[in-house]
């Protein structure tokens, strides 16, 4: 049986944007995610 070197899954992905929380509320729509951590005004990253 052959291995497969390239998974099937992505681990991170970072993607700079200009107005956080409608960015996410965009990707959480569209994709259908679920918030995992809220946005904190000193880090302004969302983990979804």
């Amino acid at each position: 049986m052959k291995s497969k070197p390239i998974l099937n899954q992505i681990g991170t992905t970072f993607i700079p944007v200009s107005d956080i929380e409608k960015a996410r509320d965009w990707y959480c729509d569209i994709l259908a995610l679920s918030l995992f951590y809220k946005i904190t005004p000193l880090e302004n990253i969302v983990y979804l």
